[in-house]
């Protein structure tokens, strides 16, 4: 089995330009999924002795999301001699592992088969996970700021409109006699206007301490 795997490609380190490690995992199986070969890892990642394993079939082993590719890309296999995809493979105890997949066509035995080397990319895709959560993260803080900054430019254009309001309302209850009867409705126009600018400053004062902040 060692004589195949000085000669197959494995799925690529994290680090460019580093060898296969050693903790790759190998196996082979016949074109319908039954195992052939399996070395040492592959049976302690998966929780059974080889004796155990040899008396599988690959399907038995992949997660269900998996299962429904099995065909095309033993299809792809077939036509191209070669390929890599990922997988998740199903332990003993139920757990899942994703993993990365190269396999490549293979006379084993005097019959076509399967050569896979398998590596455990469990620590990826944590990673993966965590930069996704964190650019989501970004997007909302980013959402945020637009939100915060079109708040700004509202309550600004509000404090100007309510600069005219109070302006005018003052103007005209100064020309008003004290008998008029517009004059108690315009004084609650001029009250409730002063009281929308006191909120609108607010909300500017809160504004800049946030980006200051």
């Amino acid at each position: 089995m060692l004589r195949f795997y000085s000669s197959f490609q494995a799925p690529a380190s994290d680090c460019p330009g580093a060898p296969p490690l050693p903790a790759d995992a190998i196996f082979i199986h016949d074109l319908k999924w039954r195992f052939l070969e399996a070395d040492q890892t592959v049976c302690e990642w998966l929780g059974y002795s080889r004796e155990e394993l040899l008396g599988k079939t690959v399907l038995e082993v992949q997660a269900p999301e998996a299962l429904v590719l099995l065909s095309r890309r033993m299809e792809e296999l077939r036509q191209n001699g070669h390929i890599v995809a990922e997988s998740a493979l199903v332990l003993r105890d139920g757990r899942t592992i994703p993993v990365q997949i190269s396999s490549r066509m293979i006379e084993y035995a005097g019959r076509p088969a399967v050569l896979s080397v398998v590596r455990n990319i469990t620590e990826r895709k944590q990673m993966e996970e965590e930069r996704a959560n964190l650019e989501e993260h970004l997007v909302q803080v980013q959402k945020m700021e637009a939100i915060g900054q079109l708040a700004t430019s509202v309550a600004h254009d509000c404090s100007n409109l309510l600069f005219v309001i109070n302006g005018r309302t003052e103007l005209i209850l100064g020309r008003l006699g004290r008998d008029d009867p517009m004059r108690k409705e315009l004084a609650v126009i001029h009250k409730s206007s002063a009281r929308a600018a006191v909120l609108v400053h607010k909300l500017l004062a809160s504004s800049r301490e946030e980006q200051q902040g």
